[in-house]
C-alpha cells in the first residue's frame, strides 16, 4: 500500500504503536534500500508483523476505516455501484477495489491501496460524488472479487507444475508469512488448512482448542 503522507513515517508509527520493533524496522529499511518495495509489505513478508496488524496501524494513521464486510449489505449493492462507472469489472479486479451502495444509497469505495493517487483521481473524475473510502485487507479482496466477476471463472486443472508455479508466486509467499506471523501473535501450537470444494479454512490451535482465523 502507498505510504501515508502523515507527520510520522510508517516505520515510526508502527514503533510508536508497538506493532513492530525498531530492530525489525531497521532490517526492513535495509531490505528496502537493497531490493526496493514498500515497507509494510516487506515487514509482512519478513514475518515481523501480520497483515492484520499492519492494516490496523495504517487505518489509524490514514484515518480510513477498515472494511467491515457487514457494511456491504448485499451483493446487489456492489453490482449497482459498478454500473455507475464506465470501467469494466476487469478494471476493478486489477485495481483491487470494490464499490457499493449502502441502505441509504450512499456511495462507498474500498481498496487494498486507497491512497493510490491515480486510482482516486480516476474514480473521482468518472463517477458520482461524494465517495466514502475504506481500507481493505488483501485477503478480504480475495473473498469479494468473485462478486465483481460477470461469470465464475472456469476451473483450472491443478497439475504439479501449476501448483509449483502458484507456490512460487509472491502473494502466496506473503500469505504463508502472514499466516505464520498471526499464529505467533496468537501463541498457536498448530496451523490447520482445511480444504473444501471451493475454499479452504485456516484454523489455529491455541491452548488445545481450534479457532478459525478465516477462509480463502
Amino acid at each position: 500500500m502507498t505510504e501515508p503522507r502523515g507527520h510520522q513515517r510508517l516505520g515510526q508509527w508502527l514503533v510508536a504503536q508497538q506493532a513492530a520493533s525498531q530492530a525489525d524496522i531497521d532490517r526492513a529499511l535495509t531490505w528496502q534500500r537493497d531490493q526496493g518495495g514498500r515497507l509494510g509489505a516487506i515487514l509482512v513478508r519478513m514475518g515481523a508483523l501480520s497483515e492484520e496488524a499492519l492494516y490496523a496501524a495504517l487505518s489509524q494513521q490514514c484515518g480510513l476505516p477498515l472494511l467491515n464486510d457487514a457494511a456491504v449489505w448485499h451483493e446487489g449493492a456492489v453490482a449497482q455501484a459498478v454500473r455507475r462507472w464506465p470501467m469494466s469489472t476487469a478494471w476493478w479486479l486489477r485495481q483491487r477495489a470494490i464499490p457499493w451502495l449502502d441502505a441509504e444509497q450512499a456511495l462507498h469505495l474500498a481498496a487494498v491501496d486507497p491512497l493510490d493517487a491515480e486510482l482516486r483521481e480516476t474514480l473521482a473524475a468518472t463517477g458520482p460524488a461524494p465517495q466514502q473510502w475504506h481500507l481493505m485487507l488483501p485477503a478480504r479482496f480475495e473473498a469479494w472479487q468473485g462478486v465483481l466477476q460477470d461469470q465464475p471463472a472456469a476451473a483450472q486443472a491443478l497439475d504439479s507444475r501449476t501448483l509449483r508455479e502458484l507456490a512460487e508466486d509472491a502473494p502466496v509467499i506473503a500469505f504463508v508469512n502472514n499466516t505464520f506471523a498471526q499464529a505467533v501473535e496468537a501463541r498457536a501450537s498448530d496451523i490447520h488448512f482445511e480444504p473444501g470444494e471451493r475454499e479452504f479454512a485456516v484454523r489455529f490451535r491455541v491452548d488445545g482448542v481450534l479457532h478459525q482465523r478465516g477462509s480463502l
